[in-house]
């Protein structure tokens, strides 16, 4: 994804000032520790519930019969453009041992790849 294309940039780039000649793009290598740790963290979410972000598509508004049904055919009378939205929503989730709120698509709950935390009562008496 976007993450592993930086990296091989900025290794590449890493290859180039260790054989002596000067980088193209300094802002790469120079970059601070913050910046990299936060790319770093958001690549590794995306490649665990994928891109969130809403895809841009068109709406089309049409009138008539179609011919198969004894029309004359469909005619577009309008396209616009909008925005497909993922379904999120805001669920607890176990992420490395930690439990943590994160927006999670529903198709990726339905399809068992979120592992929830354990609901445990907290005034049962234990068995045994």
């Amino acid at each position: 994804m976007k993450f592993r294309r930086w990296t091989s940039i900025l290794r590449s780039l890493r290859c180039q000032t260790q054989a002596g000649s000067e980088p193209a793009e300094k802002e790469a290598i120079n970059m601070s520790t913050l910046k990299k740790n936060k790319r770093i963290k958001q690549a590794k979410l995306e490649e665990l519930y994928g891109d969130l972000k809403p895809v841009r598509g068109n709406s089309v508004c049409q009138r008539g019969k179609a011919k198969y049904l004894g029309g004359n055919g469909r005619q577009t009378t309008g396209v616009s453009k909008r925005k497909f939205k993922r379904n999120l929503q805001r669920i607890r989730v176990v992420e490395n041992g930690a439990v943590v709120r994160r927006r999670v698509p529903v198709s990726l709950i339905r399809s068992g790849g979120i592992l929830k935390p354990q609901v445990v009562d907290p005034f049962a008496v234990p068995e045994g």
